[in-house]
């Protein structure tokens, strides 16, 4: 009889010594981690757990017995571990929900009711007039090149108007693309998202037309003299509302990439806008200026960033 308690007392002191051990290297990790908060509190239990500590207690204190020490001490080690597990779930959540597919993103942006040209919020001073230079910009810049490459890839001096409006375009009026652009909005529930203030300008070689979304937003377009679209450019300017503004441009990209595109699966449509502007977006951190292209189907998809022009994402035929 004595020789298994003797057995058991040894077990117990082993154990105690074990764990306490084991314990005091992980409050140290916590510690070195940073957090000490939960280190310190594994660190104080551990330490409890260790014999010479409890002889220690015992000798000073006759209400307290060996038992509850014990007790003291796992409680003191296991609660913080049980936290730090909680803790890490918590992480994996908001780390799956940050990681969300685009898609997702772009629902999420309908919450606002109201049309988003028709928000209240005031611009930053100097958005509203930036998005307007560039739009007139940009509209003298798509005549120039437009004409540019119709006399370049001509072997006639003196190009006929057939010559000059020929290119390859998206295969689609301004007119179905807007009807288009309508029943995709029905259909992925972002109605917020409409062409009602479209402007067309005639111009000698293409025609352009121009809208707005909200004040962060404009959308420049070029149509060949046959009727049909050449190219549709989004622009983000500079802007205070940045992460609205930028699934603003998510949204609108899906949209138009559907609209050109209603026949193909999602995967060749809007599902490569968002993974441009992603890789686009990771890149910029890196590099700052930023383009990237995708080719699917007869449309080149394009998402550049700048500091200077911020963030494009164009639409282009395939030549």
């Amino acid at each position: 009889m004595v020789t298994m308690e003797r057995l058991q007392s040894t077990v117990f002191t082993v154990g105690a010594w074990f764990f306490g051990i084991t314990f005091i290297l992980i409050a140290l990790s916590a510690l070195l981690t940073g957090n000490f908060i939960v280190g310190l509190v594994v660190l104080i239990g551990a330490i409890l757990l260790l014999p010479p500590v409890k002889t220690s207690i015992l000798n000073k204190r006759n209400d307290v017995t060996r038992a509850k020490i014990t007790l003291l001490g796992a409680a003191l080690v296991f609660f913080p571990l049980f936290f730090l597990e909680e803790r890490k779930e918590t992480e994996l959540v908001e780390a799956e929900t940050i990681v969300q597919s685009p898609v997702n993103e772009i629902k999420d942006v309908d919450s606002d009711p109201q049309p988003i040209q028709n928000e209240a919020k005031p611009a930053p001073s100097n958005t509203k007039t930036d998005i307007a230079v560039i739009e007139q910009d940009t509209a003298k810049n798509i005549e120039t090149v437009e004409r540019s490459n119709a006399n370049e890839s001509s072997s006639d001096p003196q190009p006929s108007s057939q010559t000059l409006t020929e290119g390859a375009t998206l295969g689609m009026s301004l007119n179905t693309f807007k009807r288009n652009f309508k029943t995709q909005t029905n259909e992925l529930g972002l109605k917020a998202y409409n062409l009602n203030n479209i402007k067309v300008e005639q111009g000698k070689v293409n025609d352009v037309f121009t809208s707005t979304f909200g004040n962060d937003i404009a959308m420049i377009g070029s149509i060949a003299k046959n009727g049909e679209i050449n190219s549709i450019t989004y622009i983000m300017g500079k802007t205070d509302n940045g992460q609205k503004a930028a699934l603003d441009l998510l949204a609108l990209g899906a949209i138009t990439a559907k609209a050109l595109n209603p026949d193909l699966p999602q995967k060749n449509t809007s599902e490569v806008v968002g993974k441009l502007m992603t890789d686009a977006a990771n890149k910029a951190k890196k590099d700052g200026e930023v383009k990237v292209t995708k080719v699917e189907g007869n449309v080149k998809y394009t998402v550049s960033v700048s500091k200077i022009l911020g963030l494009w994402l164009i639409f282009e035929a395939v030549e």
